[in-house]
């Protein structure tokens, strides 16, 4: 099925291929991130409330 595209159809398909996957490691790290930020508020809030 591949075989029979031209060179431009697939050189399209691999980038937005590519830029989905792109798309979805990012995603991950910003909702990642988000998380970190809440667990080092928690930490800040339990850790340095004696000081």
């Amino acid at each position: 099925m591949v075989k029979n595209m031209k060179v431009g159809t697939r050189l399209i398909m691999g980038f937005l291929s590519v830029a989905l996957l792109g798309a979805i490691v990012a995603g991950l790290g910003i909702w990642n991130m988000s998380k970190i930020d809440h667990l080092s508020d928690q930490m800040y809030a339990r850790e340095l409330l004696g000081l």
